[in-house]
């Protein structure tokens, strides 16, 4: 009777560990699956983005406290430690138009820090009109100097028109050639 009460112990103690084993490994797999969905991306594609910056003499409204330059500097800062959280492979190059023309101010890099520190240093003044063409002109030129692929580029614009000469849809033809996707944010509100 008592060899039956152990083989009856031990058999409830194996279906025990036997239970909790496979409990165990249910929970391991689940974890993976949830940390699998999560990271759903793939960590060695490159992307580029080319973020372009107005900075003409309507940055200088103040319908946003304290203006809307100041405003949308320290919101870059923010979203550039948040793009590279997600996009570690991933570059960015800054622009910024004022006065007609545009010019890099921050070059292809992906060291987040330097990069908002040739933000701060290069978006000291703002004055002049906006040009649109020039910017792509520039965009343009970053894509097919440094042979990037998956491009995209962030539009910052302060300005309700833009002033331009050049003939824009020979650009936007080259945007669609190399498959460059570009987001335009405003600031001005009809």
């Amino acid at each position: 009777l008592l060899s039956q009460m152990e083989k009856l112990t031990l058999n409830s103690t194996e279906e025990t560990l036997l239970t909790s084993d496979i409990e165990e490994k249910e929970e391991i797999e689940e974890i993976q699956s949830q940390i699998s969905s999560k990271t759903n991306f793939n960590f060695n594609f490159m992307r580029t983005l080319i973020i372009i910056l107005d900075l003409t003499q309507n940055s200088d409204k103040v319908d946003f406290k304290p203006n809307r330059h100041k405003c949308l500097i320290k919101k870059l800062e923010v979203f550039i430690t948040e793009y590279f959280k997600y996009n570690m492979a991933s570059s960015i190059i800054v622009i910024s138009t004022k006065d007609y023309s545009s010019q890099i101010i921050s070059p292809l890099s992906n060291n987040p820090s330097m990069i908002i520190a040739n933000i701060i240093k290069g978006t000291q003044s703002s004055s002049g009109n906006f040009s649109l063409t020039n910017s792509f002109r520039v965009s343009l030129d970053c894509i097919i100097s440094n042979k990037m692929l998956n491009n995209d580029i962030l539009l910052l614009s302060s300005s309700p028109i833009t002033y331009d000469r050049d003939n824009i849809y020979e650009i936007i033809a080259m945007f669609n050639l190399f498959k460059v996707e570009v987001n335009i944010l405003t600031l001005e509100t009809p």
